[in-house]
């Protein structure tokens, strides 16, 4: 279990709370893996009451017209409700209740926690983790190899270029510099809250990558009423990268596709002016993810990330947002450098995602776009020094779409069945994991639940696995052919040559 949950973890919270149930003082270690599941290990505040862990998993519960993010116990083996507490966050406050039934949530019987807070990894130091943690758990090396990790980063002196419109000039030799590019829509009346968070988390997530890596990182931000197809495009022309850098584009805010569209990927809506058909028509305040994809990659930089967490729907369909289950995500430092050269360093090739397929609206909530969010949150996870999994785009990218579609099951304000959202991607990659082909038409990306194989990459795909079989059968047919020889060679010592 210890292996499961080390394989997983990346920010660390302390965490105070009375037990109702044996009346002690509790100081818990809570371990946030992602949005949805944390584990937590408790020991009391004496000799004589127990030590005990638990997986929780968070979901949202809707009470008296309130709504609680509540976690709740999952044991290994079932027990009585009332052995593991609930913590209960309210909307007004970051420090959670506690109860002991699930009918508790939103009652008096609620008791607030002494204290929860974050711990900073680059300060929880041998003593605080030989506290929850035997030396011989495997939690334990891994906690104290990610404390390393932070001090490390933490002391880190050298300097990254962070300020917009920098002169960009192409990096040289072997050297590489991290081209981040951000377009968002933070002006924009009905998600512009939501994009503003995507702006403040993944921004200074990718300058803190460029950092821990000791690489150059160059930003390109376009905010506010600045958002403009001309902005965006004259920004791209002017990109100037070396053969080893790496460029970042992000784009959070509304997207749409005209009818006659056979692209899977979607438009991005640059404008804040008020829409007709006929506006759009004439003033084209858009650019299309693909165009923008294909423009960056002709720039040639060894490695291109192309995110747009934006509807994929007709024009006039309003991206929501909503209420979920998502927790907030979390900022970590929790950064293995060797686990984020493997991602940014040593790779080459392009990829693109979009939040939604074909038809589909992007949801978000007021912690960010669903897309960026699992996006960062399953990229924290690849990379923490408490992971000991091997880091990978393909499974960052799959594990992303299985969140967004996770986070958007459900019902609709009209209690229909909702469409679940249908991560599209392309992701061709050299040095990496795994490869995989984006839509090759759009009848084919709306007849499943992820992007198909292009040509290209099915051709390759089953090349790979023919391949090894008919070396193995080219290796039998040999072996059978050796076998007659010899026994024919026996045959002639054992007879007499026919006359």
């Amino acid at each position: 279990m210890f292996v499961t949950i080390a394989a997983k973890s990346q920010t660390l919270y302390y965490l105070e709370y009375h037990d109702n149930t044996d009346k002690k003082d509790y100081f818990g270690l809570w371990s946030y893996f992602d949005e949805t599941e944390t584990y937590l290990r408790c020991i009391p505040d004496d000799e004589e009451g127990n030590i005990w862990d638990c997986l929780y998993t968070g979901g949202r519960v809707e009470k008296n017209g309130k709504s609680f993010v509540v976690y709740s116990p999952q044991p290994n083996e079932p027990v009585e409700e009332g052995v593991y507490p609930y913590f209960v966050f309210t909307e007004d406050n970051d420090i959670p209740y506690v109860v002991y039934r699930i009918a508790d949530v939103g009652t008096g019987k609620m008791k607030k926690s002494k204290d929860f807070f974050e711990l900073d990894l680059a300060q929880c130091d041998e003593e605080i983790i030989s506290t929850f943690y035997d030396k011989d758990e495997e939690m334990y090396s891994l906690l104290l190899q990610a404390h390393k990790n932070a001090k490390e980063y933490e002391e880190q002196p050298q300097e990254v270029v962070s300020e917009n419109n920098v002169e960009n000039n192409a990096s040289d030799g072997g050297e590489v510099t991290m081209h981040f590019i951000m377009v968002a829509a933070t002006k924009d009346p009905t998600i512009g809250k939501s994009v503003e968070t995507d702006l403040n988390l993944v921004y200074p997530e990718f300058q803190n990558y460029a950092k821990r890596l000791g690489i150059g990182f160059k930003s390109h931000l376009i905010s506010g009423y600045d958002v403009s197809a001309e902005n965006v495009t004259k920004e791209i022309q002017n990109l100037k990268v070396g053969k080893n850098d790496v460029v970042v584009f992000v784009y959070s805010g509304h997207g749409f596709r005209f009818d006659n569209d056979t692209d899977p990927y979607p438009r991005m809506l640059l404008t804040y002016d008020e829409l007709t058909e006929d506006y759009v028509e004439e003033n084209q305040p858009y650019l299309a993810v693909s165009d923008v994809y294909d423009a960056i990659t002709k720039k040639g930089a060894r490695l291109t990330i192309v995110l747009s967490d934006c509807c994929n729907s007709s024009l006039g369909m309003d991206r929501p947002e909503i209420e979920s289950n998502a927790l907030a995500a979390r900022g970590s430092n929790n950064y293995d450098v060797e686990k984020l050269k493997k991602l940014f360093l040593l790779p080459s090739g392009a990829m693109k995602v979009t939040a939604a397929k074909a038809g589909q609206v992007a949801l978000c909530d007021n912690k960010g776009g669903f897309l960026l969010t699992s996006f960062l949150n399953n990229l924290r996870k690849q990379i923490s020094a408490t992971t000991t999994v091997e880091p990978s785009w393909q499974t960052i990218v799959e594990n992303s779409s299985a969140f967004v579609r996770k986070k958007t099951e459900g019902f609709d304000e009209e209690g229909k069945s909702r469409d679940p959202q249908v991560v599209v991607r392309s992701i061709n990659l050299a040095g990496s994991a795994a490869v995989s082909g984006e839509a090759s038409s759009l009848a084919d990306l709306n007849s499943s639940n992820s992007s198909s194989d292009d040509d290209d990459s099915l051709f390759a795909g089953l090349l790979c696995i023919l391949l090894p079989i008919i070396v193995v059968v080219i290796l039998i047919i040999v072996i059978i052919k050796l076998l007659k020889s010899k026994k024919q060679n026996n045959n002639n010592q054992n007879y007499p040559p026919a006359r």
